[in-house]
C-alpha cells in the first residue's frame, strides 16, 4: 500500500493537493466520512486546514463545496436547499409555528429577506432590530390588536410604495409601521410586506412586487380591449 506522500505525488507528477499528514487526520476523516460522522476542523489560520479537506476531497473523489459564513449567515444557508428561479423561502400560515416579521431588505445584488421571530432580538448588520421585545439602542417593533409600532433610535424616512406618499422616521419616537412602504433607516433600505404571520418556513413563489428586484405596483390596463401590464413605480434600490 502506498503513503500519503506516494500517492500524492507519482512519477514526478501531482495527482492531488499535496498534503503532508502529521498524524492519523487521514484515517480519522476516511472512518468519520464511511460512517456518515460530521468532522470539524478548528485551528489557527495558515495551518492547513483548507488543504486537508481539499486532500480528502480528491482522495474520497468527491466535488468541494465552499461556503462563505458571516455575521448574517443563517442555519438554512448551511443544511442545503434547492434554488428555485422565481421562487423564495417564506413564512406559510400553520398554527403550531412561530410567530415572524418579514423584512425585505436591499442589497447590491437585489433584494433579500430577513425573519424577524417574535420576542426575540435580530441583528441586521450590526443594527439590533426586535419584535416584541423592547431593548435600548435597538429599532424596536411591537405587534399589537391596533396594528404594527415602530420606534427607533436612528432617524429616518419612508414611502408608501401603493401611493408613494412619504413620511419620517422620527428618532425615539413610537409610530405606526406602514406596510409595503420602504424605510430608509441610516444605510439600510427595508420593506415590511406583510403583518406578522405565525407558520412555517417554505419554498414558494416569489411575489411580483419583488421579482426581478423591482419595487412598485403592477397593475393590468385595458384599453379597447388590449390589457397590459403598467409598473406605477420603479426603484433601482430593490
Amino acid at each position: 500500500m502506498k503513503s500519503v506522500e506516494e500517492e500524492i505525488i507519482l512519477n514526478g507528477k501531482s495527482k492531488s493537493p499535496y498534503y503532508k499528514s502529521v498524524g492519523k487526520e487521514v484515517a480519522v476523516f476516511k472512518h468519520s466520512y464511511e460512517q456518515k460522522l460530521p468532522f470539524l476542523l478548528k485551528g489557527p489560520t495558515g495551518t492547513g486546514k483548507s488543504r486537508f479537506i481539499e486532500f480528502m476531497a480528491h482522495k474520497l473523489h468527491k466535488n468541494l463545496i465552499t461556503v462563505s459564513c458571516h455575521e448574517e449567515t443563517s442555519s438554512t444557508d448551511l443544511i442545503g436547499r434547492y434554488i428555485i428561479k422565481g421562487a423564495e423561502t417564506d413564512i406559510i400560515p400553520d398554527e403550531s409555528g412561530i410567530s415572524y416579521l418579514k423584512v425585505v431588505e436591499a442589497g447590491n445584488n437585489g433584494s433579500h429577506n430577513h425573519f424577524l421571530e417574535d420576542g426575540k432580538t435580530s441583528k441586521l448588520h450590526n443594527v439590533l432590530v426586535s419584535l416584541n421585545k423592547h431593548q435600548d439602542g435597538a429599532i424596536n417593533i411591537t405587534n399589537t390588536e391596533a396594528g404594527l409600532f415602530i420606534n427607533s433610535p436612528f432617524e429616518g424616512e419612508y414611502m408608501t410604495m401603493a401611493t408613494r406618499a412619504q413620511g419620517k422616521l422620527i428618532k425615539d419616537s413610537l409610530q405606526p409601521l406602514i406596510l409595503r412602504s420602504r424605510y430608509v433607516i441610516g444605510d439600510m433600505q427595508l420593506v415590511f410586506p406583510k403583518p406578522v404571520v405565525k407558520g412555517v418556513f417554505d419554498v414558494v413563489k416569489k411575489p411580483v412586487i419583488l421579482k426581478n428586484d423591482e419595487d412598485g405596483i403592477v397593475i393590468d390596463v385595458t384599453v379597447n380591449g388590449e390589457t397590459k401590464k403598467v409598473n406605477l413605480s420603479r426603484f433601482n434600490s430593490i
